[in-house]
C-alpha cells in the first residue's frame, strides 16, 4: 500500500504485481497512427446492451488498428432495432472520431443495408437526422468479406473482463 504513511517494503507480493502489470502492459495491441488523407475501414457491432466501432487501417493488406470506440445503451437506446444500434455506433464513432473522420475518407465493412436505410425518405425521423449528421463526412460502405476487423469490434462487446490481456492483432 503505497499511498499510507510508513515504511514500504518490496514484498514477493508486489513483485508479482508489478510483473503481471508489466505483461499486460507489453501486450497491449498495438495501434498505429493513420497517414494524411490515407483510407480508413470502420467495423461496427452491436449487442442488446452496447455497441462498438473499430477503425483499422490497411496497409499491404494487413489491417492495423487506429482506434476503439465501445458504449453502453442507455434505456430508450436498447429498444432499438439492431439497424438503428449500427447507425447509432456508427454516428457515436463519428462523433467521438470525428477528427479522423473529417480528415479521411471512411468505408464501413457491413455485411447490413446501412447506407440504403438512412437514404430512405421514409425512413424515421432518428434516422433521418443521423443521416445528415453522417452526410457531412466521406463515408462509403462495403459489403463484409474479411472477418478480422469485425472480430475486433465483436471482441471489444462480448468480453468478459477475465483479467486475460487481449490477442495481439498483426
Amino acid at each position: 500500500k503505497c499511498t499510507k504513511k510508513g515504511d514500504f517494503r518490496w514484498t514477493t507480493e508486489v513483485e508479482e504485481a508489478f510483473t503481471q502489470l508489466k505483461h499486460h502492459i507489453a501486450t497491449l495491441p498495438t495501434l498505429v497512427a493513420p497517414r494524411p488523407g490515407e483510407e480508413l475501414i470502420m467495423y461496427l457491432f452491436a449487442t442488446h446492451g452496447a455497441i462498438s466501432a473499430v477503425l483499422l487501417t490497411d496497409r499491404n493488406s494487413v489491417q492495423t488498428s487506429v482506434y476503439f470506440v465501445s458504449k453502453a445503451l442507455k434505456k430508450t437506446e436498447v429498444n432499438y432495432s439492431t439497424m438503428e444500434k449500427l447507425v447509432l455506433a456508427l454516428v457515436f464513432a463519428a462523433k467521438r472520431l470525428r477528427r479522423y473522420f473529417q480528415a479521411h475518407p471512411i468505408v464501413v465493412i457491413t455485411d447490413q443495408p446501412i447506407k440504403q436505410v438512412i437514404s430512405k425518405p421514409d425512413t424515421s425521423r432518428r434516422l433521418q437526422k443521423w443521416s445528415v449528421l453522417l452526410g457531412e463526412h466521406n463515408i462509403s460502405y462495403r459489403p463484409r468479406t474479411a472477418v478480422k476487423g469485425q472480430i475486433l469490434a465483436d471482441f471489444i462487446i462480448e468480453k468478459p473482463d477475465t483479467g486475460v490481456a487481449p490477442p495481439r492483432i498483426k
